[in-house]
């Protein structure tokens, strides 16, 4: 990865475009801006600045503000831990595990083959 900022901006098919083409109002069509994107070498990078850095305006990496808002949310939701038991989704609290499962634990010593993990 290159040490200077959006290095790759210049390479992106999208640079002697006419912004307002790239920034389309609210309810415009974004099919030609994201026409643009389509091919684009630098893509990939685009879209990845636009979720890093939380770009709410224009078509960046081929997508719209409002398709940036739900990968957003995927990557959120993705990446929220979870109690190190198979098959439970709950948040971790003490030992890498959730309050149902540690409480388990502190009350019979047994939550099945599952071993505490320190957490600082």
């Amino acid at each position: 990865m290159s040490t200077a900022p959006m290095s790759w901006a210049t390479k992106a098919a999208c640079a002697g475009v006419d912004p307002d083409l790239m920034f389309p109002g609210q309810g415009d069509d974004t099919r030609p801006a994201k026409a643009v994107c389509d091919g684009c070498p630098v893509r990939a990078e685009c879209l990845n600045h636009a979720l890093t850095h939380h770009e709410n305006w224009g078509i960046w990496g081929g997508t719209s503000d409002q398709e940036r808002r739900g990968m957003r949310r995927t990557r959120r939701e993705t990446a929220k831990p979870r109690c190190s038991i198979p098959d439970c989704d709950g948040t971790p609290k003490a030992y890498g595990w959730c309050h149902t499962h540690y409480m388990r634990w502190r009350r019979t010593g047994d939550v099945g083959d599952a071993t505490p993990r320190r957490t600082a």
